[in-house]
């Protein structure tokens, strides 16, 4: 009987994996090598994410998985899988933003003052309403967390100007892309075990916040 548990929890937690993020799953090409900056985590054709960068995208899949499954679900026997898989999904999610940015640059597709202005107040609202523990975690600086909040929303504004056809776009880009992991220091970075990380905003509720139903107000207002 608890194997059976075990095998439906685990189907569960991927079909939930599957849902937890929209621009996640990059199929991408890696090529192992040496030689990164510091803190560089990988470099995506003639862009790189950082460490710090995929620690805000691996401490939201926490965060999310535990408001799902609770905070104890690293210590059942599926947790190590789900440590595992939410890693990959964060890794992936991070790659596949930075290839949509660089389909941004041949689009010409760029954010308005005010979305910048938002992508500035989003960071300093997170930073302010995380825990010592989590800012500790995560080693991120304001100004490098409005970038991200920047490129999140220039990635979404892109998959939403090509509509349907986005997928086989994408797919198509990445395989002309190079893909470099530093793999010692992906192996390095693990998720944050000092309490619940459930009480406090993940980035993806805070973008929520600051520019999706904003943009729903905006548009509305357009009309």
């Amino acid at each position: 009987m608890k194997r059976i548990h075990s095998i439906r929890g685990i189907a569960v937690l991927l079909l939930c994996l599957a849902l937890l993020t929209p621009v996640s799953g990059c199929g991408r090409r890696v090529i192992l090598t040496t030689g990164f900056g510091h803190n560089e985590l990988m470099r995506i054709g003639n862009t790189s994410c950082s460490a710090a960068e995929y620690r805000v995208y691996l401490l939201d899949m926490q965060k999310r998985c535990e408001l799902l499954f609770g905070t104890g679900i690293w210590e059942t026997p599926i947790g190590e899988s789900l440590d595992e898989m939410i890693r990959e999904k964060a890794l992936s999610q991070s790659s596949r933003v930075k290839v949509v940015l660089l389909l941004a640059i041949q689009d010409n597709i760029m954010l308005t003052t005010a979305e910048e202005s938002r992508a500035e107040e989003a960071a300093a609202y997170y930073l302010s309403h995380i825990t010592e523990e989590e800012s500790g975690y995560l080693r991120i600086t304001e100004e490098e967390l409005a970038k991200m909040f920047e490129e999140y929303q220039l990635a979404h504004k892109v998959y939403k100007s090509a509509g349907t056809g986005f997928e086989e776009r994408f797919d198509s880009y990445t395989s002309t892309i190079d893909y470099d992991l530093n793999r010692k220091l992906f192996g390095s970075i693990g998720l944050l075990r000092e309490g619940s990380v459930t009480g406090t905003p993940a980035f993806s509720q805070v973008f929520k916040q600051f520019f999706e139903v904003t943009s729903e107000n905006d548009s509305a207002g357009d009309r």
